[in-house]
């Protein structure tokens, strides 16, 4: 009885063995199909995905708080960079800036987010959220009664965006941009990595 356990026991370990190998085996054609959806049920090698990285650092002058449309200065990059498929990742460099997506059409909408988050975050301190008790001053003011609110106004945004690309461009709605959004009330040098993952153009 013994002896015939021991021996399916062995049997089952080796078909385990055989199944994980198997599943390693097929792993990387798996992924090639899931990354590639025009691959269908063709049986190619994973390096017909032919992906390519590209890594730049933006640099952008700003004139104080405010709004810098980023989408023309994107999208040729992305051009020269020749990926013609893939992801786009931004992230903003700094804690007193941050990245949006928004209305491209209507300046109004900026002036209201703006005006907004001013009045979430105010530069002469805060009271509890329950409004109750003495309005309390920010310890943090190195850089002037502007410094600690800007970096919670960042902390209450994005530091990161990704996006997507399709045909070497940006894909976005055609009432959306891509925003650095100052929050510091004088001018500054800010810089936003932009690192794009995909498919490059091979045809020039």
């Amino acid at each position: 009885m013994e002896r015939g356990t021991a021996t399916r026991k062995r049997s089952k370990q080796r078909n385990d063995r055989q199944q994980t190998l198997s599943a390693q085996q097929h792993a990387p054609l798996l992924l090639a199909q899931l990354c590639s959806p025009n691959l269908g049920s063709q049986s190619l090698p994973p390096t017909a995905m032919s992906l390519q990285q590209a890594l730049h650092q933006l640099e952008i002058v700003t004139t104080g708080e405010g709004f810098t449309d980023l989408t023309a200065q994107l999208n040729h990059w992305i051009a020269s960079s020749r990926i013609e498929r893939g992801v786009l990742h931004l992230t903003a460099l700094h804690t007193s800036c941050s990245l949006t997506i928004n209305e491209n059409a209507d300046p109004r909408v900026l002036t209201d987010l703006s005006a907004y988050l001013k009045a979430l975050v105010p530069e002469e301190g805060f009271r509890p959220i329950n409004g109750l008790g003495e309005r309390r001053s920010y310890l943090h003011d190195d850089e002037g009664p502007d410094d600690m609110p800007a970096h919670i106004r960042t902390a209450l945004t994005c530091s990161t965006l990704s996006l997507s690309i399709d045909q070497g461009r940006l894909l976005l709605g055609i009432w959306q941009a891509i925003y650095l959004w100052e929050h510091r009330r004088h001018g500054s040098h800010r810089r936003v990595a932009i690192h794009a993952i995909g498919e490059m153009n091979s045809h020039e």
